[in-house]
């Protein structure tokens, strides 16, 4: 048996209950009472009118009840426009569309216990709800819109809004993308953005859809503002007041808050920064090892892409050494891997450049065949001086006989043998020569040979008196590849003449045995070395008899 029914009526009007009753004895009875629905109409009217740059706007609580069947209105219930008597309840609630922090109900400014008034400190299309209520509780909700002309600044954040320092943050300009009355309503015709800290303010103007990005280098709480206007407030002054975005006054905009945590300092540095191959260097870690506990160092090339090894080591051990076999640059990377308890997990890294350098000596043997002057082209690279060195090869030991230093405009350098034949190991020594790199050398010797004796000497007078001694006119030359010899006597007549250097004048005509007699010959010489050199002299000998 129900004892206590419900019912939800759909619609307003005069309802009327019968209540069916039966008695144990089966004695049926019949009563019935008449029901009364209302229905209140919420309807906000604005006030007619052109709006403006943010203006005080009034409001007309317009609402009715629907009248009942047989009855002029509704007698049973109405919308009072004051509080009930004895009761805290309103009957009617504004919300004006502007707040954006609560769904808060507003009667500010009103003159009329039917109308309500707004001061709209920002500009663009607005819903205004009213909730209307009746003297037996019936509630509705109403909407209208309202738009005021004027500037519309919006920005958005469009990154993170909470991270460490030096934290990167960035917005874009969304002005008068929403609000408008029609797709060519752009009214704000600049944006200042502004932002920084307790420090230093910055601001900077962007067109609509244009992005900033700015850093903030140390930990806080900022926000973030944009401010726009339709004329520029230095050249015209009759334009809409500047609207400021998020509007926080009075919690009628959240704010833009950007939180930045503290960032530990972290530093690693490498000593030398330049070294030579397998050269030790020291790696440094000079990083806050009160606030991280533990770092990871790695090792890789100098663009990044490799990975050459990575190493664990805890705060209490700050530096360590290595090599490195090859040439190149590198990159020391340190990342901490933790941080003390109850610190921020916010985590810098940094990055420590090595060069590893080596020149790389070598050169090629310019010599021509049986010629005792030899020339050696340097080919060395990375570097930019020089030593050159001698070594004769001597019953198995290398002595030292000539050396030499060179620069890069003058690299390579020439060795003669002269008169001395044998082995002689050429070496070249290349090193790096800037004050700021380390010393670095390289060196590579290659082994000469000269076989070939080069001998020349004319003497100016011999006795032919079959001693033994000085008996014939013999040039004493080594190393020629020409001999051409011709004798003449003082009347111009040729007395002698050889391309041999084995047959000398013995001072006989034309080494007939018929003896010249003694006086002054003059002889012409022409002959060539195995170096090269060619030449022709005229010159005397005098031919003496006892």
């Amino acid at each position: 048996m129900i004892t206590r029914p419900v019912h939800r009526y759909k619609n307003p009007g005069k309802y009327t209950v019968m209540l069916l009753s039966r008695a144990r004895n089966g004695c049926w009875d019949t009563t019935t009472c008449v029901v009364y629905i209302s229905e209140v109409k919420s309807i906000p009217v604005i006030k007619p009118g052109t709006y403006n740059c943010g203006a005080k706007v009034t409001f007309y609580d317009k609402s009715t009840m629907t009248p009942l069947p047989g009855f002029s209105g509704n007698p049973f219930d109405s919308v009072r426009f004051e509080p009930q008597p004895g009761t805290l309840i309103n009957n009617n609630f504004w919300w004006f569309g502007e707040r954006t922090t609560a769904d808060t109900a507003l009667r500010a400014d009103a003159y009329a216990i039917d109308t309500a008034q707004w001061n709209y400190r920002k500009n663009g299309t607005f819903r205004v709800k009213l909730v209307v209520e009746t003297a037996q509780g019936c509630k509705d909700t109403g909407f209208t819109e309202l738009y005021i002309s004027g500037p519309r600044p919006k920005i958005k954040i469009i990154s993170d809004t909470v991270g460490c320092a030096p934290f990167t943050v960035k917005v874009v300009n969304l002005a008068d993308v929403e609000g408008g009355k029609d797709a060519n309503d752009k009214p704000t015709l600049r944006t200042d953005i502004l932002w920084g800290d307790g420090n230093n303010q910055f601001t900077k103007s962007l067109a609509q859809y244009d992005t900033l990005t700015f850093t903030y280098p140390d930990s806080g709480t900022f926000y973030i503002f944009a401010r726009g206007d339709d004329n520029d407030p230095q050249s015209d002054i009759n334009g809409c007041r500047i609207v400021y975005y998020p509007d926080t006054v009075d919690g009628n905009d959240a704010p833009l808050k950007i939180r930045v945590m503290r960032s530990y300092p972290v530093s690693v540095s490498v000593d030398p920064q330049t070294v030579c191959v397998d050269q030790q260097f020291y790696i440094h870690n000079a990083s806050d090892t009160i606030s991280y506990t533990e770092f990871k160092y790695s090792l890789k090339s100098g663009d990044y892409s490799t990975l050459i090894d990575t190493i664990i080591k805890s705060n209490v051990d700050n530096h360590y050494t290595r090599t490195l076999p090859d040439t190149g640059t590198y990159q020391v990377l340190l990342n901490p891997t933790a941080v003390a308890p109850g610190l921020p997990d916010c985590r810098l890294a940094d990055t420590a450049t090595i060069k590893v350098v080596r020149p790389y000596a070598s050169f090629t043997i310019d010599s021509a065949e049986r010629n005792p002057k030899f020339h050696f082209n340097n080919t060395s690279m990375s570097a930019s001086e020089y030593t050159w060195s001698a070594y004769k090869l001597e019953n198995g030991t290398l002595n030292l006989v000539k050396t030499e230093d060179k620069v890069e405009a003058d690299r390579d350098w020439n060795y003669d043998f002269d008169k001395d034949t044998g082995d002689v190991v050429i070496c070249l020594e290349a090193f790096t020569a800037d004050p700021a790199k380390p010393i670095c050398v390289d060196k590579v010797c290659d082994t000469i040979s000269y076989r070939f004796v080069i001998e020349f000497e004319i003497y100016n007078v011999f006795t032919p008196d079959k001693s033994g001694a000085n008996d014939v006119f013999d040039i004493k030359i080594k190393g020629h590849t020409e001999y051409d010899l011709v004798i003449y006597n003082r009347w111009g007549n040729k007395v002698f003449e050889s391309t041999d250097s084995e047959k000398d004048w013995d001072g006989t005509n034309m080494n007939d045995g018929t003896d010249c007699p003694a006086g002054t010959y003059y002889y012409v010489f022409k002959y060539e070395m195995l170096n090269g050199e060619k030449k022709t002299l005229n010159g005397t000998v005098t031919l003496i008899r006892p």
